[in-house]
């Protein structure tokens, strides 16, 4: 990738997470990657084109630093789901609580503005969930009827996105650590032979 548009990625993807796409200024995106206005519209026709490259971006660290803790080897199926919201917790952790799932803010705020973001958005959160599927792939055949790994994916992606918005809100790990304490117990109870259901002694 060429480095100005690195350059602009970046600041991109920080100002929207920070600040959200309508407040971050053309401005404040030239101030903060150190680019001119004519190397700008050299990479991008304009903001809009900015936000798309972000998303993709988004999607690709999904599956490389997000999801890819849950494919970390010697981990249950169940502990695969615990590793990944631990990623969670971490960068809460490391912001303070202050800033929310980068996808889900943007989600939040874009979601009805326009069809092309709005599928974007929806591919990134059918990312989530067949990745969250993978982990749990090798125990699906145990679910209760009717219940399917749909449903327990689109669940616990729901659970994720709630306690990381109650915990900024909060901003305390409390309301994302009874969560997820809730999520584990529910899966314990659908996979009771997962080894993080079984009481350690």
């Amino acid at each position: 990738m060429h480095p100005t548009r690195a350059a602009i990625l970046t600041a991109a993807q920080r100002l929207f997470h920070e600040r959200g796409f309508h407040a971050t200024s053309m401005a404040d995106l030239l101030a903060a990657s150190g680019t001119g206005a004519g190397s700008f519209y050299y990479h991008f026709p304009g903001k809009d084109a900015v936000l798309t490259a972000v998303l993709d971006h988004l999607h690709e660290r999904l599956d490389r630093e997000v999801l890819a803790v849950g494919r970390a080897p010697g981990l249950s199926p169940v502990g695969r789901v615990r590793a990944i919201f631990g990623f969670y917790r971490a960068f809460l952790t490391a912001a303070q609580c202050r800033l929310g799932c980068p996808v889900g803010n943007l989600a939040g705020e874009l979601a009805d503005s326009a069809p092309e973001v709005a599928a974007r958005l929806h591919r990134l959160f059918a990312a989530w969930r067949t990745g969250i599927a993978d982990c749990l792939k090798p125990v699906a055949d145990r679910l209760p009827a009717p219940l399917t790994l749909d449903d327990v994916t689109t669940f616990v992606l729901t659970v994720m996105e709630g306690a990381v918005m109650q915990a900024r809100v909060a901003r305390d790990l409390l309301p994302f650590d009874q969560s997820v304490q809730c999520l584990t117990d529910w899966l314990c109870r659908l996979f009771p032979d997962d080894p993080v259901a079984k009481p350690r002694t």
